[in-house]
């Protein structure tokens, strides 16, 4: 009989660990917009903050793995790391993060500022007329909510897709060329 080692990280149960916390956090704020805003501002930085630290860990793997698709002339295989390598540490992820940031940051100032509250609501009255500005009102956080998703996965998604496609693409021409490094 085999016994099979499951090796799990600490970052791992650690990440698990926090990832039921905020489901906790959200359902205990989710009635309260001024708690919901800061727990959600924290939960979105420590998503960043998990961004680069996994930046960080896998920049040694990428680095190693670069070397040993050039050593055997795998550029097939070096390209699709380039394009995962851009996917997770491309300058489109800092944009997504800043939109991000942005969007939580008039989640947090309309949640805690009545006033600000009040004058984006009578702005939106404006051009929505049939719907009454106290209606706006208690609605902003929820809609500011509602676009951050739309951006932030919209954005992602987006990559994800275009990522996969030229994986996909790669592979295709994989079977039937060769590739070769160009001189200089």
């Amino acid at each position: 009989m085999s016994q099979t080692k499951v090796h799990v990280r600490f970052q791992s149960v650690l990440l698990v660990i926090c990832l039921i916390l905020a489901a906790i956090g959200f359902t205990f704020t989710r009635d309260d917009d001024q708690l919901f805003s800061i727990f959600f501002a924290a939960f979105i930085l420590a998503n960043a903050i998990g961004w680069i630290w996994i930046l960080y860990i896998t920049r040694p793997v990428v680095r190693a793995s670069r070397e040993a698709y050039s050593d055997d002339k795998d550029y097939f295989g070096l390209a699709e790391l380039e394009i995962v390598n851009a996917h997770m540490a491309g300058l489109w992820q800092w944009w997504r993060f800043g939109g991000m940031f942005l969007i939580v940051a008039a989640i947090l100032i309309v949640s805690w500022s009545d006033n600000v509250r009040q004058n984006v609501a009578d702005f939106w009255y404006q051009w929505l007329p049939s719907i009454p500005s106290a209606a706006i009102k208690s609605l902003l956080p929820d809609a500011l909510l509602i676009l951050f998703i739309v951006f932030a996965e919209g954005v992602i998604w987006t990559m994800r897709a275009k990522m996969a496609f030229g994986i996909r693409a790669i592979d295709a021409l994989q079977s039937d060329y060769v590739l070769e490094r160009r001189a200089g």
